[in-house]
């Protein structure tokens, strides 16, 4: 007997509020205000040269991480990526931070905003953004409920057929003048074609 793996889901009872159906878009839209406020924080904290600290360059590299993180599903939609390259492995790893992983990389990119305390007041209002936007990506993981996974085995009875083999040996009995004679007519007609056809 052999066994056979199936595999389910089971859906436990998904709850399907208008926030959860489309926390998706709702986290996309922020993802982008929470770039342009980080950008525009980034610049103002540059140009002050009275606050002048690290967190204006640390904007700027949050910024950067940004760009990258949020603006990612564009190119997974265009599909231009195939699975073979550098660039391409780097793509596979970008989308793979996605949902809970991208949260907490958000929350925890915002604590050191904080620790200048509330001498630059942007940089503050930038790490709440992080903050709330790492939040809904943590809520974007439940989006569709909790999912448990069974595993169950079905027994499939198998048979060998049972084959029978004849096996027949075949032999000639032709001597080797014979052989010779029907060699030496076929060579004669393949030299002179038309020899055969005149007498």
């Amino acid at each position: 007997m052999e066994t056979d793996k199936l595999h389910g889901k089971d859906s436990a009872n998904a709850p399907c509020t208008c926030f959860l159906k489309h926390v998706t878009l709702i986290s996309r839209m922020w993802g982008l205000f929470t770039l342009i406020m980080v950008w525009a924080s980034a610049v103002i904290v540059i140009q002050d040269k009275k606050g002048a600290t690290y967190v204006g360059w640390y904007l700027v590299a949050v910024g950067i991480l940004l760009v990258f993180l949020e603006l990612i599903w564009i190119v997974g939609k265009s599909a231009c990526c195939g699975t073979a390259g550098c660039c391409c492995r780097c793509f596979t790893i970008l989308l793979w931070l996605d949902n809970w992983k991208k949260g907490v990389l958000y929350i925890a990119l915002s604590i050191p905003v904080f620790l200048e305390s509330m001498r630059i007041i942007l940089g503050v209002i930038s790490g709440f953004f992080l903050i709330t936007l790492g939040l809904l990506y943590i809520v974007k993981t439940f989006q569709y409920g909790q999912i448990h996974t069974r595993e169950e085995r079905r027994y499939v009875e198998t048979s060998t057929p049972v084959v029978q083999t004849v096996a027949h040996e075949i032999s000639t009995q032709t001597t080797d003048e014979t052989y010779y004679q029907e060699i030496s007519k076929t060579e004669k007609t393949e030299k002179n074609p038309f020899e055969s056809v005149d007498k």
